[in-house]
């Protein structure tokens, strides 16, 4: 009887000291969780932190998103819904890791769903380009006289929300977005390579304010930076007008580009590289609305030549 009273009160310690263990381990513990719908929760012990402490330069990175918080406020990233941005170039100078892709830019007095560029464009230069407009030359929609360059009206906002492809668009951007320059960019079809790309650099309140006036602004690029957007293109020697709204009442008329001629004027011009494009003067072909188009001593012939045009700004 002795014998059974001592293996019960043995029996007892036992469990005690477990009970006890158990309930220290309990205290001390993490645990984490998730729910049906995919959220993980983490949870400390009583009077426990969690403390998330990244190496010098690291971030704290949530599901591809970087947090910025501030005591027990936090504020969403950059050019997300809930903090739109003014730029892509204003993301990235908050974020230097952010990658291409779709962001929320202010359009005011809404918010409109981009495509940044945030690699380095060669030709362009550093990343931060914002989606302004993607035109394609073998369409009409953004020939010489489209309203659509005159107007504050979008165009097939969703294919404003892709990079570099054969979908048209024009996005409230056109008439909000203050710029230093604009990255201009061709590729012709079927070519997989990527654009060729050069730098325009002039300031301005929104490419809206350049354009929708049809005054003529000039430009200084050059012929030959004009030319390198599209491969085996072709332009006349002389007159060479190039800026915004370059045009020749009844020649040839380019809202962002190059008009030229073989005469030392630039009264007859008969050639063209650029977007928004019109004129069939010596023969021409006028249903290239981005592209090129050449004849009359053009430097390399004949050309009819429609591309794919790709508008950023910064």
């Amino acid at each position: 009887m002795q014998l059974t009273k001592s293996c019960i009160l043995l029996v007892l310690l036992i469990l005690l000291e477990w009970s006890d263990t158990t309930a220290a381990e309990d205290s001390n513990a993490v645990d984490f969780r998730e729910d049906e719908d995919g959220t993980v929760y983490i949870k400390s012990g009583v009077g426990r932190d969690i403390v998330i402490q990244p190496g010098y330069g690291g971030r704290v990175i949530i599901n591809g998103h970087l947090q910025v918080c501030e005591t027990n406020d936090c504020r969403a990233k950059l050019g997300s819904r809930k903090n739109p941005a003014r730029s892509c170039k204003a993301i990235l100078e908050d974020d230097p890791f952010a990658e291409s892709g779709v962001y929320y830019i202010i359009t005011k007095p809404y918010v409109t769903k981009v495509y940044c560029y945030m690699d380095y464009i060669p030709g362009c230069g550093g990343g931060g380009w914002t989606t302004l407009m993607k035109t394609d030359g073998h369409n009409s929609t953004f020939k010489y006289t489209s309203a659509l360059w005159g107007n504050k009206e979008p165009y097939n906002m969703p294919g404003g929300q892709s990079g570099v492809d054969h979908k048209e668009t024009k996005l409230p951007t056109y008439w909000t977005m203050p710029f230093n320059s604009l990255c201009l960019g061709m590729k012709t079809s079927g070519n997989t390579s990527e654009p060729n790309w050069i730098r325009l650099k002039y300031r301005a309140r929104s490419l809206y304010s350049v354009i929708a006036d049809g005054r003529y602004r000039s430009t200084s690029l050059g012929r030959m930076a004009w030319k390198s957007l599209i491969p085996d293109s072709s332009l006349q020697l002389n007159c060479n007008k190039e800026g915004f709204n370059a045009v020749r009442v009844d020649r040839h008329s380019v809202r962002i580009g190059i008009i030229s001629n073989q005469e030392n004027d630039c009264d007859t011009p008969d050639s063209r590289i650029g977007f928004g494009g019109a004129g069939t003067s010596c023969r021409t072909d006028g249903t290239v609305s981005t592209g090129n188009t050449a004849d009359c001593d053009a430097d390399n012939g004949k050309k009819s030549i429609k591309t794919h045009g790709y508008i950023l700004a910064q």
